[in-house]
């Protein structure tokens, strides 16, 4: 058997094979610290020779980088039978990134800035809450698989460049915050047309997957209505919590 053959065995393993990573275990902790040591590398390698040329290339080569991973991760879903929208439609609130990147990086004009309004505002809280949650990759695989590094990788540039677009930006304005809402909007109408016809849970607008959070737990097993609102009325009131953190709340302007 060659080592071709064992590198693929463990690395693109299918989901039951070997004992997931977990949550709050030692080598979610280890991946942790990682993250958060590369992207104060990171962050500070990019300030040393920071320009507007520099923040396009980062844009476009993740919009790439991203895509290609993501591809692989659908392709892998697909090879193994597993074709629940869930398992590969790249429909979450993180995996929003993807596309915000494709239109941050090569759009134009309103486009653009609607992108950009997504990283700024929605990425470094969504990647933090995957490193402190991750309650997909890490719960279903080992931390040495392609799924989990993939995710640590996915959410630590989301921090990586939210904390970059969040440094140079000024304050939130009523104009930053439409595009925002809209952007949002445009993409929880059909997760929740779909999660109603597939019943799954896209967005994780239909149920609280994995979030060991009773509270929420409770919400849906009661009211499951009133868990989905409650879960779009955060991700719209997101950049008024980042905004109100920052100092940058200030509805003056345009």
């Amino acid at each position: 058997m060659n080592t071709n053959y064992h590198f693929g065995f463990y690395f693109f393993a299918p989901n039951g094979r070997f004992e997931p990573c977990g949550m709050f275990t030692l080598p979610h902790f280890t991946a942790i610290f990682i993250c958060i040591a590369l992207i104060s590398i990171g962050l500070i390698l990019f300030h040393r020779n920071h320009s507007e040329k520099r923040m396009n290339v980062l844009l476009r080569s993740s919009a790439i980088v991203l895509t290609v991973l993501e591809l692989l991760k659908i392709s892998h879903s697909f090879i193994y039978g597993d074709f629940h929208l869930d398992a590969w439609f790249p429909l979450s609130y993180c995996g929003l990134f993807i596309f915000a990147v494709w239109m941050a990086g090569f759009g134009k004009n309103r486009a653009k800035r609607i992108g950009e309004a997504y990283i700024t505002y929605g990425c470094v809280i969504a990647g933090v809450g995957f490193l402190i949650f991750p309650t997909t990759s890490l719960m279903s695989f080992p931390i040495w698989h392609y799924f989990s590094l993939y995710s640590l990788f996915f959410h630590s540039l989301m921090i990586f460049t939210g904390i970059i677009f969040l440094h140079k930006e000024k304050r939130l304005n009523k104009t930053t915050l439409l595009y925002y809402d809209s952007f949002i909007f445009g993409f929880s109408v059909p997760a929740i047309a779909l999660n109603c016809i597939f019943g799954c849970n896209l967005m994780n607008l239909r149920e609280p997957y994995n979030i060991p959070i009773e509270f929420l737990q409770n919400m849906y097993n009661s009211i499951p209505l009133l868990y989905t609102c409650l879960v779009m009325s955060v991700y719209l009131s997101i950049p008024l919590i980042i905004g109100g953190m920052c100092g940058k709340l200030k509805f003056h302007g345009k």
